[in-house]
């Protein structure tokens, strides 16, 4: 699986790096937005399955991840929600389809409430949702979390990237990686669900536990009319199960 050519965009004050997948005569444009310490090679696979049946779909790195501008001060998911808004207009992008991992999933969901700039949402595994299970350390949490991603072959250079940034401590310990944390951790956007009114797919691995299955219900029960898939998979379901993913997904957008 060949890998996408990088490309830039200043967005937000900040250089941003993004990989696109261009069909042509498109009906939509997907948006994949990752979730925390992840960045946008995680989303390759899916990518390439939407092109080949001839869907357009973008995935940034966010600034502060992958190979994007890290933002010199705190900042958070309204930052964040604000960048792929400014994404989407300097592309011009219509017919928009926004997919969000994790915390990904809750700035799609801002994004979505604030600006109705989609035309339907796709939440994996989303946050947004607090309780006691994020009152973990950022390490515990993450080491968790990303260990499931690495068995694509393509996704090793990223495993080696984040690890090596885990251990760093000055990167630990920057002001930027725990301060933008704690912003995102402390936000629950329980209340926003209410108020999506686009049609809306949840898939969720009944495995979770970063992101607790109980969390898909509450999101299910607030979305009017969404709809919920629930697959055998951890918190990275889209990479424990490619395929059943990438068939609910083409099914949903088709």
């Amino acid at each position: 699986m060949n890998e996408f050519q990088s490309r830039q965009l200043v967005l937000n004050n900040h250089l941003v790096n993004y990989y696109n997948s261009i069909a042509d005569n498109s009906d939509y444009n997907v948006i994949f937005i990752h979730g925390w310490l992840s960045s946008a090679n995680v989303w390759f696979h899916l990518m390439h399955a939407l092109n080949r049946i001839g869907i357009s779909s973008y995935a940034l790195d966010l600034p502060g991840f992958g190979a994007s501008q890290v933002p010199s001060t705190s900042v958070d998911n309204n930052f964040y929600a604000s960048t792929v808004q400014e994404f989407i207009n300097k592309l011009n992008l219509k017919n928009v389809i926004l997919v969000g991992h994790s915390n990904g999933g809750a700035i799609a969901v801002k994004l979505q409430v604030n600006n109705n700039i989609a035309q339907k949402l796709i939440l994996i595994d989303a946050a947004g949702i607090r309780n006691k299970t994020f009152s973990k350390s950022i390490k515990t949490i993450i080491a968790k979390i990303v260990k499931p991603v690495f068995k694509l072959p393509i996704l090793k250079p990223l495993r080696a990237k984040i690890y090596k940034a885990m251990g760093s401590e000055d990167y630990l310990d920057s002001e930027y990686l725990k301060n933008t944390y704690k912003n995102v951790i402390n936000e629950d956007i329980t209340n926003l669900y209410s108020s999506v009114m686009v049609p809306t797919l949840i898939i969720w691995g009944d495995q979770d536990k970063a992101t607790p299955i109980e969390f898909a219900h509450i999101i299910n029960k607030n979305i009017s009319g969404s709809e919920l898939k629930i697959i055998n998979a951890g918190h990275f379901s889209f990479v424990d199960k490619p395929d059943v993913v990438i068939n609910y997904l083409i099914n949903f957008i088709k």
